[in-house]
């Protein structure tokens, strides 16, 4: 038919349903799009009839609270003007919540008042909760632990089962770690080495949890404390700034109580090693000291002064665990295992942080002996020079310097063999 209307004036409609109904007490997420579920206008079910909440005068608590009742760990923001993300489609909202703590599990513990101002539909409030399964993390079990990366079963980045997804672990004490191995199946031995170099890579997860904390006072990985990034109202998901890796150990290797020196050019310097449970374990550097090294090397029958001590793993951070920290000695010890000393897992040391030392024989410069031979009067030449015992080179070794050595070990007589 013929008529005088423009496009400018096409009328709309905009229809309601009350969808099904519903329980009081009762929230949802609405919205009108292809959102996902974790998140959207805020309802509530009064009389009912499911109704958006005001946007004015809340708490955050109110986040975390809804969240909480529909099953979620936590909330991640609150969006305000919900309307404009998810849609109008709702029934305007004249009543407005306001909780008091986060520790509420249910809307029904905050107050509720009825606000008439709060008529327009983008005066509703919305919310995003935080879904642990959209952050990259596999499936697990909660409270699982495993290690990914490793070269070996027994090594890897630390990897801790939270809200059902995988997640990196973002700081690491020793109390921790030796709880990890346990839970792992290393019972028989549960020290662990910290790595905070992420020598296993990184997985860039974007994860709510940070880390597991223990104490002296915890057995069992799962009575420690967990903690979460974010504040009392909101979560936050992000990447772990370090992710640390752990390496658990089976014993075995060694005699309890043996020390060695591990990983030397010569063989009166290394990496100072004791064997506890039949690991090889290293030294913290932390108050490592001269005194510290003397008796240490007179536990392996070095008797000379002042032996050089070296710091940040010069000789290496080894295998295996740093077992002791804060070593004491006053020097007239005949054992290191005699002197003061903190024991793993009381203490945290990086392992670039373990100790070394060159240990000084009880020789004078210019000494010579013969060692190894079947007699006195043979075997191999060494030199003493800066309290050590030294080699002598074979080049150019000849009979008169053998002689030279004879006679000043007290051989004057006979013949001097030189022998390569």
């Amino acid at each position: 038919g013929n008529h005088n209307c423009g496009h400018y004036e096409d009328v709309g409609v905009r229809c309601f349903s009350t969808g099904p109904s519903c329980t009081n007490g009762d929230v949802r997420l609405w919205s009108a799009y292809n959102t996902p579920p974790n998140e959207g206008v805020i309802q509530v079910c009064i009389s009912g009839t499911w109704y958006a909440i005001c946007h004015y005068y809340y708490s955050c608590y109110i986040a975390k609270t809804v969240c909480v009742q529909l099953g979620y760990p936590g909330a991640v923001t609150l969006r305000s003007n919900a309307g404009f993300y998810y849609g109008y489609s709702y029934y305007n909202e004249y009543y407005r919540y306001y909780c008091y703590s986060s520790s509420y599990t249910s809307l029904s513990q905050c107050s509720k008042y009825y606000y008439s101002a709060c008529g327009a539909y983008n005066d509703a409030l919305g919310v995003v909760c935080y879904d642990p399964s959209a952050g990259g993390g596999d499936s697990c079990e909660s409270g699982k632990v495993r290690l990914v990366d490793g070269e070996t079963d027994d090594e890897g980045r630390v990897e801790y089962c939270y809200d059902g997804a995988w997640a990196p672990v973002c700081s690491l004490n020793s109390y921790t770690a030796s709880l990890m191995c346990q839970k792992l199946g290393y019972t028989q031995f549960t020290w662990g080495t910290i790595y905070d170099d992420q020598r296993f890579g990184d997985s860039n997860i974007q994860s709510n949890f940070n880390y597991v904390y223990c104490n002296s006072g915890h057995t069992d990985l799962d009575d420690c404390y967990v903690y979460n990034k974010g504040s009392g109202c909101y979560i936050s998901t992000s990447t772990c700034g370090t992710e640390y890796g752990l390496r658990c150990y089976n014993p075995g290797e060694c005699t309890d109580g043996e020390v060695r020196l591990a990983d030397g050019d010569i063989i009166q310097e290394g990496r100072p090693e004791v064997c506890i449970n039949g690991v090889w374990g290293s030294i913290c550097q932390w108050s490592w000291s001269t005194t510290d090294g003397y008796v240490f090397c007179n536990s392996l029958g070095y008797d000379g002064p002042n032996p050089w001590t070296y710091y940040y793993a010069y000789y290496g951070s080894g295998y295996g665990p740093v077992v002791w920290s804060y070593v004491y000695c006053s020097g007239w010890e005949q054992d290191i295992h005699d002197c003061s000393k903190s024991v793993y897992p009381s203490f945290y040391c990086p392992s670039s942080y373990v100790a070394g030392v060159l240990c000084k024989e009880g020789c004078e410069d210019g000494d010579v002996r013969l060692v190894g031979g079947d007699y006195t009067n043979e075997g191999t030449v060494e030199v003493c020079y800066d309290d050590l015992w030294g080699l002598v080179g074979d080049t150019g070794w000849n009979d008169g310097d053998a002689k030279v050595v004879c006679s000043q070990l007290g051989h004057a007589d006979g013949i001097a063999l030189p022998m390569h």
